[in-house]
């Protein structure tokens, strides 16, 4: 028989560096129900939470059979406990959503930490009607906001948005798209308060629903930036730009004769279907050996006969 063992990376967001990780598919409630804790999937435990009326809503189903979180502009956000990874030197930022109000930008951002109004410590990742938004403030340095490029997103559609600081410079990508670039010195502060899910500048909050984001304190390499925009977009069947290098490896190691694919690494774009066989004549002792089967490590399915 021939052994497969397949060492990929699998359908998933990158781990570098990932300090976040809210997706509604983790919850295990029914439609309808308040959300009262979103659990984090990075592996920190920095759980989403909220309580009484500003819970939002899981929504079971709504895109691509996928549940997502529904807020209703009116009291929903949630609360993640302060943290310094919160204040980037470089980040990667993305978010799964569905946008169906702007106005005003400053109260209805999908993430934020704001210690209050006027020059006091905040940064708000929003959106103004117009253009993605990044605003920070800090005493001493005053008010910083800067727009993307000129985007006006439908009330229907879910879009994955991202934002890459890398130093001084920053990204906005819409659907894995180049949505305005920009340089900025100002330092992101470190707020002394929560990191909020659909709110910025207290009320109004956000309005509208959020499926999954996922928050990295460095900026991703173009290779895994691409992969953790492929996960989103495959996930949720959305029409994004983001394309991978889809190069998964595969190595071979057969007990007996000459496999196909070859012994050693192979890569395959993903998605790839090929046969498992050992064409080549076994003989051991005056008996032909023919491949009857092949079983695979680190990949579905774990396991297949000969056709």
């Amino acid at each position: 028989t021939a052994r497969v063992i397949a060492a990929t990376y699998a359908l998933t967001p990158a781990s570098y560096a990932q300090e976040l990780w809210l997706k509604a598919d983790a919850l295990g409630l029914n439609h309808l129900d308040p959300v009262d804790t979103w659990p984090d999937s990075s592996g920190w435990g920095r759980d989403a939470t909220q309580s009484g009326a500003a819970r939002p809503q899981f929504r079971a189903n709504v895109l691509n059979r996928q549940p997502v979180l529904g807020f209703d502009g009116g009291d929903d956000f949630m609360n993640v406990a302060d943290n310094d990874a919160w204040a980037f030197a470089d980040c990667d930022l993305f978010i799964v959503l569905r946008i169906q109000e702007t106005s005003p930008w400053w109260t209805r951002a999908w993430l934020a930490q704001d210690e209050g109004s006027g020059t006091t410590k905040k940064w708000i990742w929003s959106h103004n009607g117009s253009a993605q938004v990044w605003h920070i403030n800090s005493p001493g340095v005053g008010s910083d906001v800067r727009t993307g490029s000129i985007w006006t997103p439908s009330s229907e559609p879910f879009y994955v948005l991202e934002l890459r600081k890398q130093g001084d410079d920053y990204v906005f990508y819409e659907d894995g798209n180049s949505n305005g670039a920009f340089t900025c010195a100002t330092p992101v502060p470190n707020v002394n308060y929560v990191l909020t899910v659909g709110m910025g500048e207290q009320s109004p909050p956000f309005k509208g629903d959020i499926a999954e984001i996922l928050i990295y304190g460095g900026a991703l390499d173009d290779r895994e930036r691409q992969r953790t925009g492929c996960y989103l977009q495959r996930k949720y069947a959305l029409g994004a730009a983001y394309v991978s290098d889809s190069t998964q490896k595969l190595e071979v190691v057969s007990t007996w004769g000459i496999p196909m694919p070859v012994t050693g690494t192979n890569r395959f774009p993903y998605g790839a279907q090929f046969d498992c066989s050992v064409p080549s004549n076994v003989v051991i002792a005056g008996t032909q050996y023919v491949c009857a089967g092949w079983g695979m490590t680190g990949n579905e399915p774990a396991s297949g006969a000969a056709r």
